[in-house]
């Protein structure tokens, strides 16, 4: 072939070569265009926008997509508002939130206020507004029981006493019943009465006066609740004792006399008595169990015979 044919072909693969390599060089020197920078805004916030029944010890809280430069926050960069009412709070910076502390319950409206600037010196440049709504009012604290009468271990309790309890606030009179408290005599058996609260008080009545010298116990379950619905923080046992003294009953048609049994002094000190005799003393507490009953006339033997048939007597010798 001819030398210039040669030629030829070398000059057009030489162009074709300079020319990619101009387009690549373009290509790379395009690379090095620096982009906008990203815009310093709001990620996200707490509560949202519109929230509803949000916990009233919620702290406000907006996340931004950059560090935030201190020095630019300050008092009215977060704005709470109750009623055009502003709220005071405190601002905590904390690497990209801003925390307002919530102390007030009710519909709010809060602000994102522009100006805030992150450490490239980039501004928020557009006020951000939200409402929300904190939750309703509920009251969580236990009702406890402050008193009861008589107290724990009280002696000498007249038998026509009620049983008074004092508790820290009022209480659902509906709670207050036979599953929830208890007042049981020495056998364990319940004593019947009526209630009546009023308030933070209560009172049990006994439907009929207590046994002389019986000791009685209180039971106070956890099922008595306050107004709110919360149960009562614990339970409670307590005991008294009724009047000691002995207590004797006229004698009834058939000549017995009923006796409650008590405690009383027996005995006799020689030196505070100049008629003791010397086996008299000393002068000791003697307690009398009762209830039961005695004649009040000496038994012949034909009512202890008699007695003895009945098999309520014992046979003598």
């Amino acid at each position: 072939m001819p030398l210039y044919f040669f030629l030829g072909i070398f000059v057009f693969l030489l162009s074709l070569f300079h020319g990619c390599s101009r387009e690549d060089k373009e290509e790379h020197a395009g690379s090095d265009i620096s982009l906008p920078p990203v815009s310093f805004r709001i990620l996200s916030v707490e509560p949202e926008d519109a929230a509803e029944q949000v916990s009233i010890q919620t702290s406000l809280k907006v996340v931004f997509n950059s560090e935030i430069d201190q020095e630019t926050v300050y008092p009215g960069s977060i704005l709470l508002l109750q009623n055009s009412t502003f709220i005071q709070g405190n601002h905590e910076v904390n690497g990209k939130s801003l925390i307002f502390n919530l102390s007030h319950s009710t519909t709010y409206q809060w602000s994102v206020v522009s100006g805030i600037r992150n450490l490239d010196g980039q501004m928020l440049e557009t006020t951000t507004r939200m409402t929300f709504k904190t939750e309703d009012y509920v009251e969580r604290i236990r009702p406890r029981l402050l008193l009861v009468t008589p107290q724990d271990n009280a002696s000498g309790v007249a038998t026509d006493s009620s049983i008074q309890l004092t508790f820290s606030e009022p209480i659902l009179s509906e709670s207050l019943n036979a599953e929830n408290f208890s007042l049981l005599d020495a056998n364990g058996k319940s004593v019947p009465g009526v209630f009546n609260t009023s308030g933070s008080d209560a009172v049990f009545t006994p439907s009929a006066a207590l046994d002389h010298f019986r000791e009685y116990r209180i039971q106070i379950g956890t099922g008595i609740t306050d107004l709110s619905g919360n149960f009562l923080d614990g339970s409670s046992e307590t005991s008294f004792e009724t009047l000691g003294n002995v207590v004797i009953s006229p004698a009834e048609p058939e000549g017995m006399i009923l006796i409650s049994g008590g405690r009383f002094m027996m005995g006799a000190d020689s030196q505070t008595d100049s008629d003791a005799k010397a086996n008299e003393g000393p002068v000791h507490s003697v307690t009398l169990k009762g209830p039961f009953y005695i004649s009040d006339h000496e038994v012949t033997v034909g009512e202890y015979k008699a007695c003895v048939e009945a098999d309520e007597c014992s046979q003598p010798g």
